[in-house]
């Protein structure tokens, strides 16, 4: 754990996510004096801190042992899937509707990118997410994805119609 954070402030958020990905052990450099350390000084930490991070790790278990819970955890991940599902036929949906707007871009010499769209899109998504309890950040990482491919699709788009002009 020490070495991929490189800083010992880093141990326990790192330990913590190893136990919530279900790691089997955490390996944690430690030093009497961890100032003092001729190597690594910066990831080591004293045996007490390493206590201390032990004893506030939150340890669950990876493997579901009551069969009524796992039901439930599969009932609940078919619809997800069902929603997956939709999310990514609703995204190809988009992206037709994106190359047919590239073609009109195309047809009257336009750039595929205008940033006040671009503005208006992620003011109003965010709001709209805000309103559904959604994290501000979490929607505008998912729209700057989609409108990443968006603009690369009509980049490409635009880059075979002057190629072929």
């Amino acid at each position: 754990m020490s070495h991929i954070g490189g800083k010992r402030e880093l141990i326990y958020p790192i330990a913590q996510k190893a136990m919530d990905i279900g790691m089997n052990g955490l390996i944690v450099e430690t030093h009497i004096s961890p100032d003092t350390a001729w190597s690594d000084a910066e990831q080591q930490i004293t045996p007490e801190t390493l206590g201390d991070i032990l004893a506030e790790l939150d340890v669950r278990r990876s493997r579901i042992e009551d069969r009524a819970f796992e039901q439930e955890l599969d009932t609940l991940r078919a619809q997800i899937d069902r929603v997956d599902q939709e999310l990514i036929e609703a995204l190809h949906h988009r992206m037709q509707i994106v190359e047919k707007i590239g073609q009109a871009k195309i047809r009257n010499g336009v750039t595929a990118v205008q940033i006040t769209r671009w503005d208006e899109i992620m003011r109003k998504r965010t709001e709209l997410g805000a309103a559904l309890g959604l994290r501000p950040d979490y929607i505008q990482e998912i729209y700057r994805t989609v409108h990443e491919e968006s603009v690369k699709t009509q980049t490409d788009m635009m880059r075979a119609a002057h190629e072929s002009a």
